[in-house]
């Protein structure tokens, strides 16, 4: 894809662990919190003016 797009990054492995363990403590009837997991801003082409 022109221009190529900036992303975030983030561990998926480690959200989709954690998004079980909850749904896991869900189902038997716990109550979960939210979790905030480190991401980062991966900039190319498409945030870039002129292209610079």
């Amino acid at each position: 894809m022109s221009p190529s797009l900036t992303t975030v990054s983030q561990d998926i492995r480690a959200g989709g662990a954690q998004l079980v363990k909850k749904m896991m403590g869900m189902l038997s009837g716990k109550q979960v919190r939210d979790s905030i997991f480190d991401s980062s801003l991966v900039v190319r082409e498409s945030s870039l003016r002129g292209g610079q």
